[in-house]
């Protein structure tokens, strides 16, 4: 009964030692079995304070007082002890927030960059499909921007890939089927028809000989909105059949 317990603070002060010299991880290891030796600990003052009870009931009747001082000190042990237990499970609690918290930060944080290399590798392959459907190659001269970074930009989210290939899908996510085949839709025929539109078309490389109308320009595409009687019939000739072939 004459061993001295250690405080409270000499405790803290201890945890934090070894809080402060370990990393996350092993901090959360290192209070788990400090906390499990303590629970070993209150097993064995358990055990002793009922031999000491026993031998108390013997003493008491003999000498009352030296009882009655023996159960006071035993009692602030004993809050002593649960005070010291309470703490190191706080402790332990707020260590495991502590290490959830860093988790899924890294966690999302990977996830993260693991969504923004697999979009860049769909970005890449479908740049691929685009110039092989004739998308033009041109860039601009003032900020080096591309007619497929305009495609990406409008319909980028239309594009999706499985371990069956590149296919395209709609607003909510499903693959968009072809009319006639019932097969989903390629970015090959997707591309097709907007090479034919009249306004994402001319992102691709034109079409000579094809349409109805008469805009000549430079990339000798048809327009109907043009006006027939400015244009002349060596032009119309030209973007029906190309270029005038020399004579000899």
């Amino acid at each position: 009964m004459s061993d001295q317990q250690p405080t409270t603070d000499d405790i803290i002060q201890d945890d934090d030692t070894t809080t402060t010299s370990a990393a996350g991880g092993d901090d959360l290891e290192r209070l788990k079995g400090a906390l499990a030796k303590e629970r070993e600990q209150r097993r064995r003052e358990e055990s002793q304070r009922k031999q000491l009870e026993a031998q108390l009931r013997e003493l008491g009747q003999t000498n009352p007082k030296a009882v009655e001082d023996a159960v006071a000190k035993a009692q602030a042990a004993e809050q002593q002890r649960q005070l010291i237990e309470q703490q190191a499970e706080l402790r332990l609690k707020e260590q495991e927030r502590k290490f959830q918290e860093q988790l899924q930060r890294l966690t999302g944080e990977l996830q993260q960059k693991t969504s923004a290399a697999e979009r860049e590798a769909l970005r890449l392959e479908t740049e691929r499909e685009f110039l092989a459907a004739k998308g033009s190659t041109e860039a601009s001269t003032i900020d080096g921007r591309t007619p497929f970074d305009y495609i990406w930009q409008v319909f980028g989210s239309s594009f999706a890939k499985d371990k069956t290939g590149l296919y395209i899908v709609d607003r909510d996510g499903d693959p968009v089927l072809d009319e006639e085949s019932g097969k989903r839709l390629t970015p090959r025929e997707y591309f097709s028809r907007l090479r034919k539109d009249p306004v994402h078309g001319m992102h691709f490389q034109p079409e000579y000989g094809a349409g109805g109308g008469a805009r000549v320009g430079r990339d000798g595409r048809v327009s109907s909105t043009a006006d027939l009687n400015k244009v002349t019939t060596s032009e119309l000739f030209r973007s029906s059949f190309g270029a005038k072939r020399r004579t000899a």
